[in-house]
């Protein structure tokens, strides 16, 4: 049992390594164009929510906690609605002070929860993760601001449907992996907190390097 728990933090670790360079945290798929057609905005939308290491693993934090509390569409709703607002936020020139400060804030927030499999009435996790997901909204609004109408509506089109795939598809995963596994769902929920928080650490270890 200890041999296989080990496997499994190091495998988790191993997954990880790939994005602890800092170009992991620059979210621009088109190398920092912005896009200027329909095609464009839609890529540039799918692609952003899975090369940004900490939107991604908040992602799949949301769909841990639609698991914890038999959520698995609901919640990644709001999620996705929250991202749509952060974005148009951005996108109209409002500012959000310590953005990327406040992502690591959410990562480690979902450690916690996941990590303890805390009991959260459901109406606090709905607007916790809507408010996530404004502030992980807002950093995807960096990479439209400027774009026309039509290459930013495929664009948050894009990150909707990614996001919403990723949550949906990792709470299915932790149901499938929990139910044909020894190790059961508690110790998933405790590997992917450990994963959280250390995307979060890696994050503000970024920003600090960074100034």
């Amino acid at each position: 049992m200890v041999t296989g728990t080990k496997r499994i933090l190091v495998s988790a670790v191993l997954l990880l390594v790939p994005y602890f360079a800092p170009v992991a945290f620059a979210h621009h798929l088109m190398g920092g164009k912005v896009p200027d057609t329909a095609w464009q905005g839609l890529l540039s939308g799918l692609g952003h929510p899975i090369i940004g290491v900490d939107h991604f693993a908040f992602i799949v934090g949301v769909g841990c906690m639609s698991r914890m509390v038999g959520q698995m569409t609901l919640l990644p709703l709001w999620f996705v609605i929250g991202s749509v607002v952060g974005c148009y936020v951005h996108v109209l020139g409002y500012t959000i002070p310590w953005s990327e400060l406040a992502i690591a804030l959410t990562l480690a927030l979902a450690a916690g929860v996941v990590g303890m499999r805390a009991s959260v009435p459901i109406g606090a996790f709905a607007m916790a993760i809507t408010i996530a997901g404004a502030v992980h909204g807002y950093a995807y609004g960096e990479s439209i601001v400027g774009a026309e109408r039509t290459p930013l509506v495929a664009y948050i089109v894009g990150f909707s449907l990614i996001q919403y795939g990723i949550a949906v598809g990792s709470c299915l995963v932790l149901s499938s992996l929990a139910g044909h596994h020894s190790f059961g769902e508690r110790m998933l929920m405790r590997v992917a907190g450990g994963g959280f928080a250390l995307v979060a650490c890696v994050l503000v270890g970024n920003l600090i390097l960074t100034g």
